[in-house]
């Protein structure tokens, strides 16, 4: 289990690397002149935390009660979708005029990882 949850965080950090630096390429050069409610840096930082613990967690619940997992993975999910409501509850009560693109600046993000999240998972639990 320790090889494998090593190879996802080696993976995972390289990817939330790469995310940042296109969430910065696209914050400075395509959306110069808007200001985004989250910085880049905090927007990876919630995803990376999230869905690490959310791995680490599932892992070691397909450890333990491996028919349980899949059940795990669907509860943490609905836990990172409230936890991103809760992250984006500043964004809500600000005064800026036009949220949306600043929650799509956050979204599209969640979904890239949340999708990728959901191919590591699932690989998780197939594997014998």
């Amino acid at each position: 289990m320790r090889k494998v949850l090593y190879r996802f965080l080696v993976f995972f950090s390289l990817f939330c690397v790469a995310l940042y630096f296109l969430l910065e390429y696209v914050n400075n050069k395509v959306f110069g002149q808007y200001d985004f409610y989250f910085s880049s840096l905090s927007i990876v930082c919630f995803l990376f935390i999230s869905t690490t613990l959310i791995y680490i967690t599932v892992g070691y619940i397909h450890k333990v009660l491996p028919d349980k997992s899949g059940f795990a993975f669907m509860g943490f999910g609905m836990l990172k979708m409230f936890a991103a409501v809760v992250f984006l509850i500043p964004l809500i009560q600000s005064e800026v005029e036009n949220k949306i693109p600043a929650t799509l600046f956050f979204f599209i993000p969640y979904f890239v990882v949340l999708f990728i999240e959901t191919l590591v998972v699932v690989r998780l639990i197939n594997k014998k």
